[in-house]
């Protein structure tokens, strides 16, 4: 009986360990799905950015984390997305003196390689800033890459050493791909909306130049036709209508050869 009852009991500590490692899994998998369906709501840079950090902060269970994408014409990284900070970063971020090598973000940056620090204090790569000493005692980065492009990195913090554990690193990996990819696919629709504006702007500028040129040549009295490369007319004015007899709908796209044999050579 007493055999039978300890295996009971070794059975029942294995389900229990069971039982909390499916539900880790599980809250996981639900923190990933939360991340994906947040991310996907909106095409807006700095609010992406922001949603994305704020979902992972809670479920490692930490106040204190930040985005830096890199700015490739200083090679430096930029804050994007900070918790925890006294002030707000403005909009579009804030430059920061980190660069491949350069710190604990420089280090991921330039390694592509995650990383947990369980204690900063005797982590070289760590570069203590004003007020972080309470607030940073143990830190996990993870870069942001897109296939083989590296876009910034995520940096989380907490008060406690050895705060952080494989599973942390393994979840946040997995978010900080979700938000490599979100990253990337806002940066095409800016880029994509940026072009389209400028398209529209040269659109507008070439009508409004059309508009001009062909009140210039309706106020002209001599009859004035245009036409194309290929010989045929583009466009006549008014007096041109009025010599000729003919309207615009039967000469427009006629070679002009066929209307300047109408006088003779001359």
């Amino acid at each position: 009986a007493q055999e039978l009852e300890q295996k009971v009991e070794e059975r029942t500590r294995e389900l229990a360990q069971a039982l909390r490692e499916l539900t880790a899994e599980r809250d996981h998998v639900e923190t990933l799905y939360r991340i994906t369906r947040d991310l996907g709501i909106s095409l807006d840079l700095d609010r992406v950015l922001v949603q994305a950090l704020a979902l992972i902060n809670e479920a490692v269970g930490v106040d204190h984390g930040s985005i830096m994408l890199l700015d490739h014409e200083s090679g430096n990284l930029i804050y994007r997305a900070a918790l925890g900070r006294a002030q707000p970063l403005p909009r579009g971020g804030k430059m920061t003196d980190f660069r491949p090598g350069v710190g604990l973000a420089g280090w991921v940056l330039e390694h592509r390689e995650p990383v947990i620090i369980e204690d900063v204090a005797r982590d070289e790569r760590w570069i203590v800033r004003p007020g972080q000493e309470r607030v940073s005692k143990s830190a996990l980065a993870v870069p942001l890459l897109v296939g083989e492009d590296v876009l910034g990195v995520l940096l989380l913090h907490h008060p406690q050493p050895g705060y952080f554990t494989e599973t942390h690193l393994k979840l946040v990996s997995a978010a900080a791909s979700q938000v490599a990819a979100s990253i990337n696919n806002a940066e095409l629709y800016r880029m994509i909306r940026e072009s389209a504006e400028r398209m529209g702007g040269m659109l507008r500028a070439q009508q409004e130049e059309a508009s001009k040129n062909r009140a210039i040549l309706e106020g002209i009295a001599d009859g004035v036709m245009v036409a194309d490369a290929r010989g045929r007319v583009m466009l006549l004015n008014a007096a041109a209508e009025k010599i000729l007899g003919l309207s615009r709908e039967k000469i427009v796209g006629r070679p002009i050869q066929e209307l300047s044999g109408l006088y003779g050579a001359e």
